[in-house]
């Protein structure tokens, strides 16, 4: 099984200064890079390639290339007949209060695979109330996340495991709160990998 842990908000020669969303998470009045998503997203990553190599499994970081770019790019490391798990890293901002999983509107393996990192980081994160997976499509509210996957021949997730501007969230902006999303997730992946 390999497992592609795709660091989405960073990396991309037409925009080299997206670092995704940013929110001021110390009150001082402006937005330093380390309280962006790109940066952030880095820490959960880490924690969750770590823990899914301990468990055994193949882990390819990308970070680098447009989504289309990384999207071929992992099609090409793997096998047409060996499985893959693809998950688009993100952090959302905007208001909301609840984490998602976005999977392609098609695919039966990517809702299971987003109802197993559901009930993991459920179970994990509490500051995060309120979990949904979503299927997603070109044509309505969820094609930002459905082009972040679209292309991947894996099992592809989009993550969105709390919003940065939620207050009861806060907990989780730390080095040590990506950690533990990062840590929520890979037992999410490994959970589903054991019911295949």
């Amino acid at each position: 099984m390999i497992i592609f842990l795709d660091r989405q908000h960073s990396g991309k020669p037409l925009r080299p200064r997206d670092l995704g969303a940013g929110v001021d998470i110390d009150g001082d009045g402006s937005i330093a890079m380390e309280e962006s998503e790109a940066i952030l997203t880095a820490y959960y990553l880490l924690s969750a390639e770590i823990a899914l190599r301990a468990h055994g499994y193949h882990v390819i970081p990308l970070s680098d290339g447009g989504y289309h770019e990384r999207h071929e790019r992992a099609n090409s490391y793997h096998p047409h007949d060996e499985s893959a798990i693809y998950v688009a890293a993100h952090l959302n901002a905007g208001g909301g209060g609840y984490g998602c999983f976005f999977y392609d509107h098609r695919s039966t393996t990517g809702e299971r695979l987003a109802r197993h990192l559901k009930e993991a980081c459920k179970d994990a994160l509490p500051e995060v109330r309120s979990w949904r997976t979503i299927p997603a499509e070109r044509g309505n509210w969820t094609k930002n996340a459905y082009h972040t996957i679209m292309g991947v021949r894996a099992t592809a997730i989009c993550a969105e495991p709390l919003f940065m501007d939620c207050e009861p969230h806060a907990p989780l902006l730390t080095r040590e709160g990506m950690e533990r999303v990062g840590r929520a997730l890979a037992d999410g992946i490994h959970n589903y990998i054991r019911q295949l």
